[in-house]
């Protein structure tokens, strides 16, 4: 933070240097008239384009009628508010005009004569004092937000090691986190405060946990591990994966195999069933929705979060206007089911549990299907999340330089 605050300064000094050398001239030379050109649409437009992707799902079947009828009238209401707005602007600088232009009172003049007992070395004071007054709103403003964010997150440990690829928690051993990365895995059996190598050396992909096993892929082999990460054997039941991730309460499996298929399995790993669709490129995590018909979810570095339903495409899951993901680069996904959150569409449709998304701006919480993301207080680059049904409202989250995070309250808050 203290190199941003530097950073910033220096800017800024620069910008005054410039003021002080051309302020003179500014001063001197009378200033053509400037042409306003007319402000963008911007929300119009991004209402006009969430509409059009929202009538592609529709037409695709990724959505439903009631849910195209919910969300499309809250797009068109949000669309309506801004032309409404813009018309009153309108129609008050055309009063504005009128009034001006129908006026007896002479305009003001343009230029004025420079004082030349004043001098040249006065004329950086206007920019100076601008320059200083935004200085001191950016300091402050960054002051409060670093305290803000100091209060509602601190580290409790490092994994040693940077830009981690996965993270699994022992089902039967909550204490015992274990973290994939490109050069191996780390192992920590008290809750993230202290780290060692896992024994699994190599390039790991990725990691999950399924009942009392712990599984680390690597480009050779997949791994397992019945005793929370301690011994490591080859695990004979699964095919050579890249991805892989465990529903929680279905039992389910679902990876990307080295082959780049979408694999299924029902039964705990036993077999697996390639699926009817491949994945999207970009890939870097998985998490199966078990609440209700299960479905998958997938983090990506290109396209955000999408979604997959048996029998259906990939869509995307990254929200709708004001509670769409700010980010499409999202490294790790996660569904915890027994959040205590519960959320009842219009329609009737409902949905128990929290996602939660790893991104380069944070993490984000979604209890609504992703239709909406809420940004949590935690602000960091974030390679990796992990949970633990044991400690269902239990959150771990790994940062590029290796930080560790915990959340006990489903991510209203980082210690």
């Amino acid at each position: 933070m203290t190199g941003l605050v530097l950073a910033l300064i220096s800017l800024l000094a620069t910008w005054a240097g410039v003021a002080w050398i051309i302020a003179p001239l500014l001063r001197r030379a009378p200033q053509p008239t400037s042409v306003t050109t007319p402000m963008e649409d911007v929300p119009l437009d991004r209402s006009l384009r969430m509409l059009d992707d929202l009538q592609a799902d529709l037409a695709r079947g990724a959505i439903s009628h009631d849910d195209f009828a919910v969300v499309s009238r809250d797009i068109r209401r949000e669309a309506a508010a801004h032309l409404q707005a813009r018309d009153q602007l309108h129609a008050s600088l055309d009063s504005i005009i009128e009034s001006l232009a129908t006026s007896n009172t002479p305009a003001p003049r343009t230029f004025s004569v420079e004082k030349k007992t004043l001098g040249p070395s006065l004329a950086w004071l206007g920019p100076g004092i601008t320059l200083l007054a935004v200085l001191t709103t950016i300091v402050v403003a960054i002051t409060i937000g670093t305290r803000d964010v100091i209060k509602n997150q601190r580290v409790i440990g490092n994994i040693g090691i940077t830009n981690p690829t996965g993270m699994s928690i022992a089902n039967d051993r909550p204490e015992n986190l274990l973290v994939t990365h490109a050069t191996g895995t780390m192992l920590s059996q008290n809750g993230g405060e202290s780290w060692e190598p896992a024994g699994v050396i190599g390039p790991a992909l990725g990691t999950t946990a399924s009942n009392s096993w712990l599984y680390i892929l690597t480009t050779d082999h997949v791994w397992a591990s019945a005793d929370g990460g301690k011994i490591w054997n080859q695990a004979t039941n699964l095919p050579p994966l890249h991805h892989v991730t465990t529903g929680y309460r279905s039992g389910y499996m679902a990876g990307v195999t080295d082959e780049a298929k979408l694999v299924l399995s029902t039964d705990a790993g036993t077999t697996w069933t390639t699926m009817s669709t491949r994945p999207p490129s970009g890939i870097s995590g998985l998490a199966i929705v078990d609440f209700g018909t299960p479905f998958l979810l997938v983090a990506t570095r290109n396209e955000g979060v999408l979604a997959y339903n048996e029998g259906t495409t990939w869509r995307s899951a990254n929200g709708f206007v004001n509670g769409a993901l700010p980010t499409v680069v999202a490294y790790s996904i996660i569904y915890a089911p027994n959040t205590n959150d519960k959320f009842t569409s219009p329609t009737g449709q409902q949905f128990a549990g929290a996602v939660f998304v790893a991104t380069d701006a944070g993490v984000f919480k979604s209890v609504d299907g992703m239709q909406s993301w809420q940004a949590l207080p935690l602000k960091a680059d974030i390679r990796a999340l992990g949970h633990s049904p044991v400690q269902p409202r239990t959150l771990f989250a790994i940062a590029a330089n290796g930080a560790v995070y915990r959340s006990d309250d489903a991510g209203n808050s980082w210690q």
